[in-house]
């Protein structure tokens, strides 16, 4: 029998075993994609690592994106364009 409380936990072999957020971040954007428009403006409160970012840079043209860390800030840089 599976022990779900287990499975979440991270450990030497796995961490953040099932990329939750990415699972959710792409079902989310394939979603709401028929509603999105390539031509709007965007706000992003809270960027993390630039995960959402990279998603929503795809559609929209004018995307602003607002992260109180400077870590993260750092963290997302070099994923996302600095044009974005």
């Amino acid at each position: 029998m599976r022990d779900y409380d287990k499975e979440f936990q991270d450990n030497e072999r796995r961490k953040y075993a099932y990329d939750f957020d990415g699972v959710v971040r792409s079902y989310l954007m394939r979603t709401l994609s028929p509603f999105l428009r390539r031509s709007g403006k965007a706000l992003e409160i809270g960027c993390f690592d630039g995960s959402s970012t990279l998603s929503l840079v795809e559609h929209f043209d004018d995307l602003s994106v607002l992260e109180a860390s400077g870590e993260l800030i750092e963290a997302a840089r070099p994923r996302v364009p600095a044009t974005v």
